[in-house]
């Protein structure tokens, strides 16, 4: 197996060294690359499968054997890229239940002792991505107009981009604050959230 680290972010880093140890090594990593066949490929595939391993890591652990021979490609290292010759199949799309009132009222109390409670807050109360969250720096809190700007991997996001709750947004990316807080206490009081 060729381990070569590129100019990738940390967690698509730990997510392909995760996959080569848990599922590439004990099952093709003895195998030279040179004689790692299609066949080799789509049988792991297939073990996986039959092991219960869910479809979406299934897809994650091809995507990072077919980046890694597509670099020993590249370095000629291996005459074609073995992966690319076997389909996985793209895992149905999950619809994602939104929070219930209640499940955010046990979300928030479970968490004020916590000292990201006011992360625990802003997730209830915009819905923000993982990336989002990470993304949230002191400089990016507006104090004095009460809003909170939104990046995304560091760059601002686009309003197509954000989710309903973010109706009233007064620039791209910037969120009022106080509206946010207005819509959230509507919602909880109508018995909805987060949807």
């Amino acid at each position: 197996m060729v381990h070569v680290k590129q100019h990738v972010r940390a967690t698509t880093w730990r997510a392909h060294e995760r996959n080569t140890r848990l599922y590439l090594l004990p099952s093709i990593g003895k195998k030279k690359l040179a004689q790692l066949g299609v066949r080799d490929v789509r049988l792991m595939i297939d073990r996986m499968r039959a092991d219960g391993v869910g479809a979406r890591t299934t897809q994650y652990v091809h995507a990072t054997l077919r980046v890694a021979l597509e670099h020993a490609h590249r370095e000629e290292l291996v005459s074609r890229n073995v992966a690319k010759m076997v389909r996985v199949e793209r895992p149905k799309a999950e619809v994602k239940q939104p929070l219930s009132v209640e499940e955010a009222r046990t979300l928030l109390d479970a968490t004020t002792d916590d000292s990201r409670h006011a992360l625990w807050v802003l997730l209830v109360m915009l819905g923000l991505r993982r990336s989002e969250v990470c993304g949230l720096r002191w400089e990016h809190v507006d104090f004095e107009a009460r809003t909170l700007r939104i990046h995304r991997h560091g760059t601002p996001l686009e309003p197509r981009n954000l989710t309903r709750m973010w109706s009233e947004m007064n620039v791209y990316g910037h969120v009022n604050l106080d509206a946010q807080r207005r819509a959230l206490d509507d919602q909880l009081t109508r018995g909805r959230c987060c949807q």
